[in-house]
């Protein structure tokens, strides 16, 4: 018995898009009410690369993972992974007191933009 049943395209491309845009508002609306008002304190010069790993494992999800996925239960997980990987870089910034770093972030975030959903078998 098979217990898979399709999925139309556009279910599919409107599942992918409402995920994006809420991690992608989430992000905006933590900078705009967790962000500090003025210069604080600073973590140390050794955590200033962390928010970058989970932006780099989020270019790799994206560039070299999610092209070989090309199916919806394959893609999604891979999307979530890599959408939470883009979006911990720029919390990660904001909490350890460098908020440039959401620039990286959102870069990293639009860059799953699914404008490829509709590749996609079922």
């Amino acid at each position: 018995m098979n217990s898979t049943f399709p999925i139309p395209p556009l279910l599919t491309k409107f599942i992918l898009w409402g995920i994006w845009f809420s991690i992608t508002a989430g992000l905006v609306m933590m900078v705009v009410f967790i962000r500090p008002d003025g210069p604080g304190e600073k973590a140390s010069a050794y955590l200033t690369v962390l928010p970058l790993i989970p932006l780099l494992i989020s270019g790799i999800i994206r560039w070299v993972v999610l092209p070989k996925t090309n199916t919806i239960l394959t893609t999604l997980p891979t999307f979530a992974f890599g959408l939470l990987m883009a979006e911990a870089g720029g919390i990660l910034g904001i909490f350890l007191g460098y908020p440039i770093y959401v620039v990286p972030a959102l870069v990293g975030l639009f860059q799953f933009a699914p404008f490829w959903a509709g590749k996609l078998k079922q």
